[in-house]
């Protein structure tokens, strides 16, 4: 939610994306993935070094897809609305948000399915229990049975929270998939 919003900040107001643009830059080159150690020393082992690196990197993914959404609404578009009298919040309301709602949808199903890889990721080296912990245990053990289970289940989850995002991006943007066919 937080990557919606600085996504939808930085495109609409052109100074504050001059003052974060290049920050977000910097921040993004940076492998997010690479705190979790750092994160670990801080926290220790838990869930809150897995959601920091969880949020950490879908932030971007969402903040960046909402940013391009914004950019990418056709000049055309605002001015239709303008000359229906969408000034200031309604122009935001009823007009750009709309039109960038199929973009942050993208930004939203591609999170979530990083976010699923992420946690398992973080659960290979800093958890003692979870499906990535299962996965990687697994391996060390050479028990491939429980490895496939913990696969197929986090692919299941996978499978379940695209599909979850996808459903409510049918209820909120249902003039996206007409557009679509």
């Amino acid at each position: 939610m937080l990557g919606v919003l600085f996504g939808l900040a930085l495109g609409v107001a052109r100074p504050l994306a001059a003052a974060l643009s290049p920050l977000f830059a910097a921040l993004y080159a940076v492998p997010q993935i690479a705190l979790l150690p750092l994160l670990l020393v801080i926290f220790g082992l838990g869930e809150t070094p897995k959601i920091i690196t969880v949020a950490a990197v879908t932030f971007f993914v969402v903040e960046l897809n909402t940013l391009g959404s914004v950019r990418r609404v056709p000049p055309e578009l605002l001015e239709a609305g303008a000359a229906y009298g969408a000034t200031g919040w309604r122009r935001f309301w009823h007009v750009l948000l709309p039109a960038c709602a199929p973009g942050i949808f993208t930004g939203l199903r591609v999170a979530v399915a990083l976010a699923l890889v992420v946690v398992t990721a973080t659960e290979f080296v800093a958890a003692n229990s979870g499906l990535g912990y299962l996965v990687w245990n697994s391996w060390q053990l050479f028990e491939p049975a429980d490895m496939y289970v913990g696969l197929v289940v986090i692919a299941l989850l996978g499978v379940a929270a695209t599909g979850l995002v996808m459903g409510v991006e049918r209820i909120v943007v249902p003039w996206s998939r007409r557009r679509a066919r």
